[in-house]
């Protein structure tokens, strides 16, 4: 009995039909495995292409706010910005004069 089983599992169909078994389980594995990543893909190209949209809209407001500080911190706007915190150049300054003290005598 033992023999027979040995030479039947020895014989070159049965080794031709478990590599084609194999084979195909491996096939529609990679098969599954090509699918799943092709919809996870499809599925990322909508969020690339939202976070390349969120990129434009900050790189034009980072553009917009530096024109602004640029405008702001202009030589002519904080000038005119003093003059209107009355910081004005002055025409007749006024000394101080120390008291006199007992050590300057």
């Amino acid at each position: 009995m033992k023999r027979i089983r040995q030479e039947e599992e020895n014989r070159p169909q049965r080794k031709i039909a478990k590599f084609i078994k194999i084979g195909a389980v491996l096939f529609f594995v990679v098969l599954m495995l090509e699918i799943w990543m092709t919809n996870r893909l499809s599925t990322y190209g909508s969020k690339i292409e939202e976070m390349k949209e969120a990129q434009a809209k900050l790189t034009l407001e980072n553009q917009v706010l530096e024109n602004q500080v640029a405008q702001k911190s202009s030589l002519l706007s904080l000038e005119s910005k003093a003059g209107q915190l009355g910081f004005n150049s002055i025409k007749n300054p006024e000394y101080y004069h120390p008291a006199s003290l007992a050590s300057a005598e």
